[in-house]
Formats: structure tokens, sequence, C-alpha cells
């Protein structure tokens, strides 16, 4: 493989590497560079109980993770929300899991920066799967497996197996007449590893508690919904739905009894960006997983009750690479976006190809890092680059890659970058993401932790 990273400084529990060129559509040159760096802001001192970014390492690839458990030996952590609120304070939401086992919940940490080290609140759970199903005892672990030992599914809930996945923004987002200051949007499912769906939740601090948001389901629609196996044996209709539903809004979605009997992967993955500070949001997410596609959405979420839909398309392919320099329909799936304000541009991070044929043959090697300048033009509306003829100009410029010569483990994924409160980059020179980095082989899934970046962006 070609070696793409030209300067590489290990800074504590931070990489910082320099990108000099971008290859794509263009090699403009955006704003930035050249002045001094001003002292390092700092609180005045560490809450108790916050632990330092790498003070758990036990070997250099370790030094750059955010935070994890030492001993824990059935932990995982993956896909980071990470929020800016101030040079010296962030917030963290990630898939984690609960009781040691595979039911992914969402987590949530608060951080503080001191003396240039950034330092993390213990583990909270800020949103987990349906609380009515959560009963150890009766718990669907496999999905349908062997269904006379499967939980009723009287409850109709339809994130009751997974929630995960998420993306946060602040805005005005008004739900049965109270309006709350952040959204929450998460990939949630009823059944493991199939028809994954996207839901809503709300709070009034980035701390929670989170309220979901909930859509009424139509019997006609939703008795014994796809799931034959469990369904046959205990007929149920959903109480409520998902907010972006698996269903035939998308092309993707079951075409015959064969295909709903093997199951597809479901949409998810989303990535929020505020386009108006207020209600207005840019909604990016997976359709089918892995070598997939993304849609962008644009939504007006200001009632969250009657939530209007302005704007849809599958997300521009142009000038996305692989890892191997080759230009193709690359989708760049499991992708975060952000947008700069001060460069005009929209930044993504996604899974790169090709992915590798060795276990897991599922997990990206790398990851794809990329800017987008806005093609909308002057009086348009934040997002318009994505849809209609401005996409038809967009183009994706590669800044770097994610992988293993960086992190020094063999898969580098589900990625975030960190962004303000509305989705925005804090500093148009400098990139900051959050890397799952994880080992191959068969035992890979609990090797899943979250690695911190940042990338030089000042001569792009």
């Amino acid at each position: 493989m070609k070696f793409r990273h030209l300067t590489a400084l290990c800074l504590g529990a931070m990489m910082t590497v320099t990108c000099f060129a971008a290859a794509g559509c263009d090699e403009g040159s955006g704003g930035g560079g050249g002045t001094p760096a001003p002292e390092e802001p700092s609180v005045a001192a560490v809450p108790e109980g916050y632990v330092a970014e790498g003070a758990n390492a036990f070997s250099p690839e370790e030094e750059a993770r955010m935070f994890d458990i030492p001993d824990a030996e059935y932990l995982y952590n993956y896909c980071p929300s990470i929020m800016q609120v101030s040079a010296t304070e962030r917030y963290i939401w990630y898939c984690t899991n609960l009781h040691d086992m595979v039911i992914d919940a969402i987590g949530y940490r608060h951080g503080v920066k001191y003396k240039g080290t950034w330092y993390w609140s213990p583990e909270e759970i800020a949103l987990a799967p349906s609380e009515e199903t959560l009963d150890l005892g009766t718990f669907d672990f496999d999905g349908v497996g062997n269904v006379e030992d499967d939980v009723p599914w009287d409850n109709g809930a339809w994130d009751r197996r997974h929630t995960c996945d998420p993306t946060v923004v602040k805005g005005k987002f008004n739900y049965k007449d109270k309006t709350y200051s952040y959204l929450m949007a998460y990939l949630g499912c009823y059944v493991a590893d199939r028809d994954n769906e996207i839901g809503l939740a709300v709070a009034e601090n980035p701390a929670g508690p989170w309220t979901r948001v909930e859509y009424a389901a139509d019997p006609s629609e939703d008795e014994n919904h796809v799931d034959g196996l469990v369904s046959a044996r205990n007929p149920w209709t959903r109480r409520n739905r998902a907010f972006i539903r698996f269903d035939e809004q998308f092309e993707e979605y079951y075409q015959n009894d064969l295909e709903r009997l093997n199951g597809k992967w479901g949409v998810g993955q989303p990535s929020m960006v505020s386009v108006d500070k207020a209600g207005k949001v840019l909604l990016f997410y997976t359709v089918n997983g892995g070598i997939g596609r993304v849609v962008a959405d644009r939504w007006d979420l200001s009632d969250l009750e009657h939530p209007v839909l302005e704007k849809r398309e599958t997300l521009v392919q142009r000038g996305i690479t692989n890892y191997t320099n080759e230009y193709g329909t690359w989708a760049c799936t499991n992708s975060d976006l952000a947008y700069d304000p001060v460069k005009d541009r929209f930044y993504m991070i996604g899974d790169g190809f090709p992915f590798l044929a060795d276990e897991p043959s599922y997990i990206a090697a790398y990851s794809y890092l990329g800017f987008l300048r806005n093609t909308a033009g002057e009086g348009s509306v934040l997002g318009d680059c994505f849809f209609g003829e401005p996409a038809l100009r967009a183009c994706w410029n590669e800044v770097d890659f994610i992988d293993e010569y960086r992190t020094g483990y063999a898969r580098n994924h589900n990625c975030g970058l960190v962004r303000d409160e509305y989705g925005w980059i804090p500093d148009p020179d400098t990139v900051e993401v959050g890397v799952t980095a994880s080992t191959a082989g068969s035992d890979f899934g609990y090797t899943y932790r979250i690695s911190r970046y940042a990338l030089d962006v000042s001569k792009l």
C-alpha cells in the first residue's frame, strides 16, 4: 500500500498530521495558516473522576485513545459524535454495550481540557434500547434464532434491540408543546443485524435526560412486519415507528418474500448538520450498509410532530477516491459530515474502499476524509450544493485516509468529526476526528475503541 502520510507528530494523546495536498477535483487553497498558536486554554482544575486521554495506555497505539476501562474483557466503544462548545469543553455520544453483551446503547461523557490534555467523565447511558424489553431473562439476543425462546413482541417498540450511532446538534425543536435545545438522531432496530431504522430524541441539555420522539404506527402496515418467524407465533402490531423508516420509499426495500427472509441492513448511521441554528437540519445516512449509498435530506424539524422533508437526493460521489488512488463510485458509507463556515466547504469522513478479504471482511480497514466546496452560490440555503443543479458541479477532494499507519490497528472505521453545537467545524485550520480502531481476526468486536487525531488542513 502507498504510504500516504507526509508528516506525523505524536502529541500525547493526540496525533497531528499536516496535509500538503488533496487529491480530487481541485487542489485550490483555502484560508488559514501562518499565525503562531496562542497559549493553550485550560480549565482551572480537573473535576473529580475525570480521566485523561491515553491514561490507561499499555502501548504507543493506545496513547490516542479518548477513554477506556482497564481490564474490561467484554467492552466496545465506537461511532462517536463529538461536540465542542468551547476551547475547553466538549461532549461525546457514542455506541457502547450493556451488561458485557452485544446490546448496543448510546453512551455519554463530558470532557474538559486542562493544560493541553482532554479529560473525560465516567460513562453514562444516554439512550438504551426500549426499557420495557431490556429483560436479560428473556432478551432476544440472536434476533430470530430459536423461536420458542424469543421474547413475546407485544410491546411493539421499533428500537427494542439496539440503539447506537448517535449524532447530536443544537437548535430549537418543538415536541409536545415544549421547545428543546438538543436533537439526537440514532440508529435503532428490533431484530439484530437487519431492518435498521433512524429515530429521534430531544433534550434540554447535552447531559439529558433524552426523550424519544415517537411517531404513530399504522396497524394495517405494521402488523407482522418483516420478521415472519417471530410474528407467526406472536402476531403483534408496532405501537410506534421510527422517524426514517426502512420501507417502500427506498429502492433497496424488499421486493419479494425471499429477500424478506434473508433480511437487509436497512437505513442508519445518521449525521446531522444544522442549516439555520434553529429547526432546519441536513440529515445524511447510509442505505443498506457496506457498499450501499448515502442519502442527503434537508428537513424542517422545528415542529417534530409535523416534520417537513424539503429535499432528498443520493449524496454526490464525484471525486471520492479509494485507498489505492483510483476514482470510481465509492459511496463512502457510514459517514459523518460537518460544515466549515470560514472556507465554505463540507468535510466528510467515512468508510474507505476497498474492504479487505481477511476477517472481518465487512469492516473498513481505512476511512476516507475529504472536503466538498459549496457550489450553490450566493444567496443559497446551506446544503443546496447537495441537491439539484449545484450537485452536478459538486466534487469531493481527498484530504487523507485514516489507516493502520496512523493508528496501529488493522481496522479503522465508524469515525466522527469534532464539530461545534451545530455540526460546524470549530477551527478552519484543523480537522479533528474520532476513529474507531480495532483488530482483525475472529475476536475483533470487543477491541473497538475510539482514538482521536488532528489533521492540519491550513494549506488546503
